[in-house]
């Protein structure tokens, strides 16, 4: 019964009235509900009371409220209390009766805290025992409380020991705000002030220095005798480039750096550029000469210096476009009426066309007749008239290509 057939998935399998392996109502799933089972089932369900009537009567069909304490009630059976799991939790770790231990405490509280038994505090202030011993909020913040942390004696006393004003250099820098960014020096009365001149940067750059600044600037040349006289204390044209002078000076020249970069990878000796020497072509008329395979003179020499031929007509005139060229009743090159279109039509002719014109028929008296010298209406399927003659009918091309394809 198995053999071709796909049977249905996921349930047992059984033998049927005949023998033969069929499917049963039974789930793969409630079939699993036997593992582990060791002995006859119904035996064991035999061995059951056959209805709960103990304590657990009122929850053997019954689903109780969720994460709560469970109770017997006046009639011994099992209840659910109003006391949650959470609550029962509470009683984690009492080693003791509960209402023993709390007898044991103080009805009241009558001492210094009584002032915060029911009321709130303002929150982050310090508090303090007031005039009667009780806890209160001190006006001081406990972000001003947080100053004291790290003091490791009396505050006062510390403070005694400061000077009561500052008298010293330091006076003018008590309250003011100095200039930012300046080296600080002393005034003429020894106080303190910022530089009116030297910045902070400026001071920096006397960072890595070794020794006495005026002996390593005395140890210097006095003054500069060489080359660079002409540029020790001026400020020279920018971005030009430099050359020496008739005294062997370092000058300015009239070449901009940008002129200068030209150069930039020039590989033509001395000798090379000064072929340019004198140049006044452009770059337009040099290039001219461009393709140019042989001494241009050379070819010059060879060409005739004057037209005298059939070409006279047509050596400085722009003739007609398009148009095909004859020689007139001189010989010379002319420009005919018949344009390059029409000459055109010729292209494929392997014969006199005078004589084949000749051979043609004198006029068409054929079926053609009727449109040797007609338009006829555009779009349209040919037929033959009454007489035999080519007519146009009623269909037009696009109802005669539906034809197309009938077999």
């Amino acid at each position: 019964t198995i053999d071709t057939e796909t049977i249905t998935a996921s349930r047992a399998l059984v033998t049927d009235g005949s023998g033969k392996v069929a499917v049963s109502d039974v789930t793969s799933t409630e079939l699993g509900y036997l593992d582990n089972v060791t002995s006859n089932v119904q035996t064991q369900l035999d061995a059951k009371s056959g209805s709960i009537t103990g304590s657990a009567r009122t929850i053997d069909t019954e689903i109780l409220s969720g994460t709560r304490a469970m109770v017997t009630n006046t009639d011994g059976t099992v209840a659910v209390s109003d006391v949650t799991s959470t609550e029962l939790g509470y009683l984690d770790g009492v080693t003791s009766n509960v209402q023993t231990q709390l007898d044991a405490k103080g009805d009241n509280i009558t001492g210094g805290a009584t002032t915060i038994v029911t009321n709130n505090l303002s929150v982050s202030k310090a508090l303090i025992s007031n005039g009667t011993g009780k806890v209160a909020v001190s006006p001081v913040t406990s972000t001003e409380l947080g100053y004291l942390d790290g003091v490791t004696s009396n505050v006062q006393t510390q403070l005694d020991a400061k000077q009561a004003t500052i008298t010293g250099g330091a006076s003018t820098i008590v309250t003011n705000n100095l200039t930012t960014s300046r080296v600080l020096t002393s005034n003429s009365s020894g106080k303190v002030m910022a530089s009116s001149t030297i910045t902070s940067t400026e001071l920096g750059y006397l960072d890595g220095v070794t020794s006495n600044i005026q002996t390593q600037l005395d140890d210097k040349s006095t003054n500069i005798t060489g080359s660079a006289t002409t540029i020790d204390t001026e400020t020279i044209t920018a971005s030009r480039a430099l050359v020496t002078d008739g005294s062997g000076k370092v000058a300015v020249s009239s070449v901009t750096s940008s002129e200068l970069a030209v150069l930039d990878g020039i590989t033509a000796t001395t000798a090379e550029l000064n072929i340019l020497d004198g140049v006044t072509a452009t770059a337009t008329e040099l290039n001219y000469v461009d393709g140019v395979t042989s001494n241009v003179q050379t070819q010059i020499d060879t060409k005739q210096a004057t037209i005298t031929g059939s070409g006279v007509t047509i050596d400085t005139e722009t003739l007609t476009g398009a148009r095909s060229m004859v020689t007139d009743a001189q010989g010379l090159v002319a420009v005919s009426d018949v344009t390059s279109t029409e000459l055109g039509y010729l292209d494929g002719v392997t014969s006199n066309v005078q004589t084949q014109l000749d051979a043609k028929s004198g006029s068409i008296t054929g079926s053609a007749t009727t449109i040797d010298t007609e338009t006829i209406t555009a779009s349209r399927a040919l037929v033959t008239d009454g007489s035999g003659k080519v007519a146009v009918s009623d269909v037009t091309s696009t109802e005669l290509g539906y034809l197309d394809g009938v077999t």
